[in-house]
C-alpha cells in the first residue's frame, strides 16, 4: 500500500495546530486525514470503525497529550489495553509537553514515538517527510 492510500488519525484540540498539520499534509500529499478534537471523540471514532467494519481503522494516530477532555495518556491507555486489533496501531506523540515523566509514562503504555511539535512550519513539512518516509511507506504493519 502506498503512503497516498493510508489514513492518519489527529487528535488535537488546538485549532492552529489542526490547520498547520492539516496544510502540511496536504502539501505533502500524504493519504487522508481523519481529525477529531477531543481524546472521547477519538476513541468514539475507533469504535464506531470495529463495530460497523466497513471503514478500517487509521494506519497511523498522531496524538497530543493535551486534550480538553481525557489526556492523551488516557486515549493511549485505552488504546493500548485493547484487544486486537485496535493496540497493533501505531500511535505516534505530537505534543508540546516534553516533560519527563509525560514522555516516560507514554513510552511505557506503548506509544511508538513521541516527538515534540515542530515551532516552524518548515520543519513540520520535514516531519511530513519522515512520516511519509518511514510510518506510511517503510514500517510493516501488523494484521488487523
Amino acid at each position: 500500500m502506498s503512503s497516498a492510500e493510508r489514513t492518519i488519525l489527529l487528535v488535537e484540540d488546538d485549532p492552529a495546530a489542526r490547520r498547520l498539520f492539516e496544510e502540511a499534509m496536504s502539501e505533502s500529499q500524504i493519504g487522508t486525514l481523519d481529525v477529531v478534537t477531543t481524546g472521547n471523540a477519538a476513541l468514539m471514532y475507533l469504535d464506531e470503525r470495529g463495530t460497523d467494519g466497513t471503514d478500517p481503522y487509521p494506519d497511523l494516530i498522531v496524538l497530543d497529550m493535551h486534550l480538553p477532555d481525557v489526556s492523551g495518556l488516557e486515549v493511549l491507555e485505552a488504546l493500548k489495553s485493547s484487544p486486537t486489533p485496535l493496540k497493533r496501531i501505531p500511535v505516534l506523540v505530537l505534543s508540546s509537553s516534553t516533560e519527563q515523566a509525560t514522555v516516560d509514562r507514554a513510552y511505557d503504555l506503548g506509544v511508538n514515538a513521541y516527538l515534540q511539535k515542530p515551532e516552524r512550519y518548515d520543519d513540520l513539512l520535514a516531519l511530513m517527510d519522515e512520516l511519509r518516509t518511514f510510518w506510511l511507506r517503510r514500517l510493516v504493519f501488523p494484521s488487523r
